[in-house]
């Protein structure tokens, strides 16, 4: 009974957080760029289509099952329920009919972890750091039914630009990892569920 009520109460808040999502409002400063203002509201209009067109489908999703706003609710829920999300950005080819090959991978919290064996003291939970700053996360895997993990760098080495969104909310200075939403009330929610129970 707890884990339902709890569950309920994290739905109806990712409901009030998320609503209908991330949406762009393109605001183009014509003046700054010395275009026409009719020039200006076709970019603006056609920069709202493209976004519309990438995110109302399920291309944008890494394995093809959800749209962008059902993505966000996803990643806000699993943040909330485990304490962070993680996201990747790979590129995927969608064939000749579809312009875009950027696409959001959702990786649950449960899967970034140290690698098997691993005594590396820059590596906690799954999160590497060098010299006070995150480098890389550790992302278990299966494959040819052995667990491993895969190394991904936190930034692209040329780019330098992000290669993992790491979701979390953080509480302490230093703190690699998020922590779940109810966490700190847990106990009090399994003492209810048993007193409960024991009503019953």
């Amino acid at each position: 009974m707890q884990g339902t009520s709890g569950t309920a109460a994290l739905k109806t808040l990712r409901t009030n957080v998320i609503g209908i999502g991330l949406r762009p409002k393109p605001q183009i400063d014509y003046k700054i760029l010395g275009i026409d203002p009719e020039v200006a509201k076709e970019i603006k209009y056609k920069i709202e289509s493209e976004w519309l067109l990438w995110s109302e489908t399920t291309n944008c999703d890494a394995s093809r099952q959800h749209d962008f706003n059902r993505l966000q609710q996803l990643a806000y829920l699993s943040k909330i329920m485990n304490g962070d999300t993680f996201v990747t950005m790979p590129f995927k080819d969608r064939g000749s009919n579809y312009p875009y090959n950027l696409t959001v991978q959702l990786i649950e919290a449960d899967r970034i972890t140290n690698p098997l064996l691993s005594f590396d003291s820059d590596i906690v939970e799954g999160v590497e750091m060098k010299e006070g700053e995150v480098v890389a996360y550790h992302i278990a895997s299966k494959k040819n039914g052995v667990y491993d993990t895969q190394r991904v760098e936190a930034f692209g080495k040329e780019t330098g630009e992000r290669m993992v969104l790491h979701l979390f909310t953080a509480e302490r200075i230093g703190q690699r990892r998020g922590l779940p939403l109810l966490s700190q009330v847990i106990e009090q929610i399994q003492q209810l569920g048993r007193y409960t129970k024991a009503e019953i």
